[in-house]
């Protein structure tokens, strides 16, 4: 569990506190994006020998925030782009749950996807409530990849 220092993060368990405990509303939808390239394709990440891939290094942690608010999903749409030797370089999945609740996740080692993610809920027509936790950009304009 060492490299799921997610589900340990102080600021990661009081927001499901407060998710669990109704305090931001019904959650009827989650998106979990997290996608940062990887330099060179000779580290143990690109290692169709080591089962290395997106979902194991970045996609587990978008995976762990729907369930963690939304439990097990009844149903799971993914697709992605793997190489050939089946290295997993993007993944998009969609996570479907019994009450029209959905999860919509991505995630990549050969592109930058802006980390974040959203919950909505329920609120009076046209007044969208989006609640994001960001962490900081480890790419983007002008300190992306050869800058």
């Amino acid at each position: 569990m060492e490299a799921m220092w997610m589900k340990f993060s102080p600021s990661f368990r009081a927001f499901l506190h407060e998710a669990r405990t109704g305090r931001i509303g019904d959650i009827r939808a989650v998106r979990g994006y997290f996608g940062i390239p990887f330099g060179t394709e000779d580290s143990d990440r690109w290692s169709a020998e080591r089962s290395s891939s997106t979902l194991l290094d970045q996609g587990i942690y978008p995976v762990t925030l729907a369930v963690e608010l939304l439990g097990t999903p009844s149903g799971i749409i993914a697709d992605g782009h793997p190489r050939a030797d089946a290295v997993d370089l993007t993944e998009y999945v969609t996570l479907r749950y019994d009450g029209g609740r959905i999860a919509h996740l991505a995630a990549s080692m050969v592109q930058f996807i802006e980390p974040t993610c959203g919950c909505r809920k329920p609120m009076p027509l046209g007044d969208i409530h989006e609640s994001r936790l960001r962490r900081g950009h480890a790419a983007g304009p002008g300190n992306g990849p050869g800058r």
